[in-house]
């Protein structure tokens, strides 16, 4: 059952902005040094990643509650913190799984509302792999000593969200990042039927606020812990159901991405032993039995972090602080100083952006409006010829591939595809380069898009010669390179927008602007840029070997021994020294990520701090999925392809392999993903 205990509505306020979040491109973003304590309450922070079902790890973001040590005394080591809550719910998820050896009759049917044998804490303080991280909780006391795996079947009203192959939470942070959370021993009530009603304290990472904590003195058994101020002054009690939790959670409930939602606290109820306190969707107090029979509740965690950090970025939503290094590691003591013998810290603070790389890092992370809804907002779509020529899709790294019909007959052969939208693919046919087709082929999905339930295609253009490439702008416009008798052309539908008059087979590729509007042709060592709908060139860049748009007004272009991005209206380059001459790829997803495949392997960098994500010897990386996840091509050191698949980023930099279903030919992939359009 569900009962309202206290129908307190509060006034939603909006959070302050201690900081300007607006870029300009001649200021330098601040670092900011937290043992200072200028992290504000209220301050977003970007820190660990989550996985809701099979789509792929997503950045977390929190919200400093409180800046000045919140926990002062039951922290390990005992040192200044600052307490994260996730700044959104981030998943629904449940509590404890019913016990049918319990000899409670109640938890046997409904789960287990103590919170120190709980499921819900076990698997938010490991970071073991699913499958691996439950153990019975048995503390020989008459109701817990029956603990059950917290399996789907345990949560028979909303079977999908148990913890069946489900990782431990902590499994989506890095090793600096686990570092930085502190050991927090907080205190619990107890159910006054079962457990005789009182208190207990636990130790975790990660960890459910209570009913006092969020400022509901009194309707506990018991006080567990002080209130949070923050919550009595301008953040809301309620808070909504993430982008990302609304898009994967299986939860049978209607979701929505930013509707207010109920989320756990760790309080037991006063009297029914299976049911747990939550915050409602007006920032009421209702409680819940532990395994939701009456609705799926969702999972706001909390932890503690080590203030001696070195943040950058400047703690909006749009800007969140990300840990760069603990400033202990950037310090230096000084025997001398002005204030007497007193030695002091002096910090050493990474030096400011070079003009270029303070101009990309501010478009990377500027650029997702330009971009289609969709292209944001969707799974790691992706499309490929296998080696055999049977043509697949897939929807993320960890659903399955789905065989379609292969388009190419008749002596066709598939040498091109490109996403136009979610549910359509472009596709570019050749026979014998002598006659190319170019088609659409419209693509269904069903159950969030685990089931391919049905595809029709059709050509839209033909013409005689070989086709090169193909910038997919619509269902009905394409911008066509391709080579007839020894000349190369480039047109939109029907209309000749440039000619080469030789072509001796060097380096070409098409990219459109995310708009559509714009494209840019490389074709050797040049970069053109031309207006679409005007028919005409509109820029021109010299010793360009890779490219890939960064919104609708700038490139980033490589050569062989620079990096560089192209304002299209100032006509202006800047050199960029954070990236490395390579084959560029761009998702502005998660804030923006570039991968570029040097000659010694490929590397992935975040735009928000030009941290490097991941690096692989001996690899390509064919394209971007996702801000997570690119497809990849390993070679042996004889140069044999060892491995084709998905590679998917981490924050502690390492990569991993999830190949299973994707085999491509390497030497010329037909492969398309939402990203290599551009």
């Amino acid at each position: 059952m569900v009962i309202l205990i206290a129908g307190w509505a509060i006034k939603t306020r909006h959070i302050p902005k201690i900081f300007n979040s607006s870029y300009k491109a001649e200021t330098n973003k601040e670092e900011k040094a937290t043992d200072d304590g200028r992290l504000q309450t209220g301050d977003y922070v970007q820190f660990g990643s989550y996985q809701v079902e099979n789509e792929g790890l997503h950045p977390l973001l929190w919200v400093v509650i409180d800046n000045n040590s919140h926990y002062a005394g039951e922290v390990n080591p005992d040192v200044d913190h600052f307490t994260l809550l996730t700044a959104e719910i981030i998943d629904l998820r449940g509590f404890d799984a019913a016990e049918p050896d319990n000899t409670n009759d109640i938890r046997r049917g409904y789960g287990n509302s103590r919170y120190r044998t709980s499921n819900i804490r076990q698997w938010l303080n490991s970071d073991e792999e699913a499958n691996k991280w439950w153990r019975p909780q048995n503390l020989d006391e008459r109701h817990n000593n029956t603990d059950t795996p917290p399996s789907d079947k345990g949560f028979p009203a909303y079977p999908n969200l148990g913890y069946d192959d489900k990782d431990g939470f902590l499994r989506g942070f890095s090793e600096e990042e686990k570092r930085a959370i502190l050991d927090t021993k907080i205190t619990v009530g107890k159910n006054k039927i079962t457990e005789g009603g009182g208190q207990e304290t636990v130790v975790d990472k990660v960890f459910l606020l209570s009913l006092t904590e969020m400022g509901f003195e009194g309707l506990g058994e018991t006080v567990e812990g002080k209130p949070f101020e923050i919550f009595n002054k301008n953040l809301p009690k309620q808070t909504v159901l993430s982008q990302a939790g609304a898009a994967n959670s299986k939860s049978s409930d209607k979701l929505s991405a930013g509707k207010n939602w109920p989320w756990w606290l760790r309080s037991p109820s006063l009297g029914f032993p299976a049911s747990v306190y939550v915050i409602s969707d007006i920032g009421a107090v209702l409680y819940s039995p532990a395994n939701m029979p009456e609705g799926s509740i969702g999972l706001r965690p909390a932890l503690n972090i080590k203030k001696n950090y070195i943040f950058s970025g400047t703690g909006t939503r749009d800007d969140p602080f990300i840990i760069l290094a603990e400033s202990d590691d950037t310090a230096t003591k000084q025997p001398k100083t002005t204030k007497g013998d007193e030695p002091v810290v002096v910090e050493k603070r990474n030096p400011p952006l070079p003009e270029g790389d303070k101009i990309l890092q501010g478009l990377c992370q500027s650029t997702a409006a330009d971009y289609p809804e969709e292209d944001i907002t969707l799974k790691s779509l992706v499309a490929w010829e296998d080696a055999d020529e049977t043509f697949y899709v897939r929807t993320s790294p960890d659903s399955s591939s789905w065989k379609i019909d292969n388009p190419a007959k008749d002596g066709d052969k598939l040498v091109g595809l490109g996403f136009i939208d979610e549910k359509t693919l472009g596709f570019t046919l050749d026979k014998a380069r002598q006659k190319f087709k170019i088609g659409i082929m419209d693509i269904e999905f069903a159950n969030y898009g685990t089931v391919v339930q049905g595809y029709k295609s059709a050509i839209k253009y033909e013409n005689k010669g070989e086709i090169l490439d193909v910038a997919y702008i619509s269902k009905e416009d394409f911008v066509i390179l391709y080579r007839d008798n020894n000349k190369a052309l480039l047109q939109y539908n029907d209309a000749l927008l440039y000619q080469m008059d030789y072509f001796d087979g060097a380096n070409y590729k098409l990219g459109r602007s995310p708009s559509g509007a714009d494209i840019y042709m490389i074709f050797g060592n040049d970069l053109l840029v031309f207006d679409v709908s005007k028919k005409m060139k509109i820029g021109d860049v010299k010793n360009v070997s890779s490219a890939v748009w960064i919104g609708n007004s700038n490139i980033l272009c490589s050569g062989k021994e620079t990096v560089f991005i192209y304002q299209i209206q100032e006509k202006t380059t800047k050199n960029i020294e954070a990236i490395k001459p390579g084959r560029l790829s761009f998702c502005p997803r998660d804030g923006g990520v570039i991968a570029y495949n040097t000659n010694s392997g490929a590397d992935a960098v975040s735009c928000k701090n030009f941290v490097k994500l991941n690096s692989a010897e001996n690899t390509i990386f064919e394209a971007l999925t996702d801000g997570n996840t690119a497809i990849f091509t390993k070679y042996k050191s004889d140069n044999l392809v060892e491995e084709t698949g998905y590679w998917r980023f981490v924050s502690s930099g390492w990569g991993l392999h999830l190949s299973y279903g994707i085999y491509y030919d390497h030497n010329k992939p037909v492969l398309a993903t939402l990203w290599s359009n551009y």
